[in-house]
């Protein structure tokens, strides 16, 4: 049996995490999870300090965009909740999954 893992469009047909999260376990971490909706929020509303950090330590930005990411928190049986580069929240199908940004506790 072959997995898939769908990412953006992109499947990958090894059983491998799907791609982009590789580099989340590159740096020797494994208790990398996707935020919820009130994380997600809190990140956009410290955006500009966050992205001072992560360009200090050489991680990738935030960046404003009117894509949004996924949350790991659910609406009901059909939808979940996204949050936009813009930090608005919105209602998202999960049969059209948005990006990932993956956090960890510090």
């Amino acid at each position: 049996n072959q997995k898939e893992a769908k990412n953006n469009g992109r499947r990958r047909e090894d059983g491998g995490c799907p791609e982009g999260w590789e580099p989340a376990r590159s740096l020797g971490f494994d208790d990398w999870y996707i935020p919820s909706c009130p994380q997600m929020s809190l990140i956009y509303m410290r955006m500009v300090d966050i992205n001072d950090i992560l360009y200090l330590i050489g991680g990738k930005m935030f960046q404003a965009s009117t894509e949004a990411y996924m949350t790991s928190s659910e609406c009901n049986d059909r939808n979940y909740w996204s949050v936009s580069g813009y930090g608005q929240v919105g209602v998202s199908d999960k049969r059209n999954p948005k990006r990932i940004r993956l956090i960890r506790d510090l």
